[in-house]
């Protein structure tokens, strides 16, 4: 599950630049993307009659959103202004924050076979990233702060999951739903411009449909099996697959250090799923 959602993230990149092409701007792109992708993980939720929350934990789940927004905005601006390898390899930066987090949070276990797929994958999206030209600082900078945002997002779910049988598809609706009903308001003084035809609407869908919805369902059920740390670290498909999009679809410089870069996140992903599954200890929330 996390592999296949890793995969749809990666197309986030992808889509967001050919909105991008066809007319459309970075704030539009969000409210729609919040606006389609909350009702629709919402409508999900009801139709597979997921236990609902309290009224407590909705309101921390939707509160939880604000970081969900934060990761969104940062990496729209980002692929507005850098290559989209460069910006989802430094937002990358979050499975080392997830688990150092979830070690000191949660009181999951964090081994030397753990601790060497951490190091293999930061490994291979740093020499991925540093053989880019003409680096962007503003996309760097855009990158990590969409890491630390769902690195924030990622631990306050899987404190909402674990701690509060809060299910996935609620966590995953109202983190999206937070947003959507923030923008709503503001559409009214900040109003989107609307894409002027009718390709730019059909990839602002996929950034929603694919890119979010489908991605945040597998995604959080596979986090509620695995764990966060392990999630994280899994979900290093994500950088591989914007990388290989961006060098196939929109022409972005692939070079021989980027594909060791991506041989070294790939072997991260597969010593992690040999590694048997690491009971959490001591929990502090």
């Amino acid at each position: 599950m996390v592999l296949a959602a890793a995969m749809c993230f990666g197309t986030l990149g992808l889509f967001s630049r050919l909105f991008y092409d066809g007319g459309g701007d970075p704030y539009t792109l969000l409210v729609l993307r919040f606006c389609i992708a909350g009702p629709l993980l919402c409508a999900v939720a009801l139709a597979a009659r997921a236990p609902r929350p309290t009224r407590g934990i909705a309101l921390a789940t939707l509160a939880a959103g604000a970081f969900q927004f934060g990761a969104a905005y940062a990496m729209f601006e980002g692929f507005a202004r850098a290559p989209i390898g460069l910006v989802t390899l430094a937002f990358y930066v979050y499975p080392l924050l997830v688990t150092v987090g979830a070690a000191v949070l949660f009181g999951e276990a964090l081994g030397p076979a753990r601790a060497l797929a951490v190091g293999a994958g930061l490994g291979g999206i740093g020499l991925i990233a540093g053989v880019q030209q003409d680096v962007s600082v503003t996309g760097i900078v855009l990158g990590l702060a969409g890491g630390v945002s769902i690195a924030a997002v990622i631990l306050a779910s899987r404190q909402l999951m674990v701690g509060h049988a809060l299910s996935p598809l609620w966590v995953s609706a109202l983190t999206f739903t937070g947003p959507a009903l923030g923008l709503a308001i503001a559409v009214v003084p900040v109003r989107p411009e609307a894409p002027p035809g009718l390709a730019a609407w059909g990839w602002a869908a996929a950034a929603a449909v694919v890119s979010a919805a489908l991605a945040v369902i597998l995604f959080y059920s596979g986090l509620k099996l695995v764990g966060a740390s392990t999630a994280s670290i899994l979900a290093n498909g994500d950088p591989l697959t914007a990388v290989i999009l961006g060098w196939v679809v929109l022409g972005e410089t692939l070079g021989g250090i980027q594909i060791l870069g991506g041989a070294l996140i790939v072997a991260a992903v597969v010593l992690l799923a040999r590694e048997p599954q690491l009971a959490p200890g001591r929990r502090l929330l």
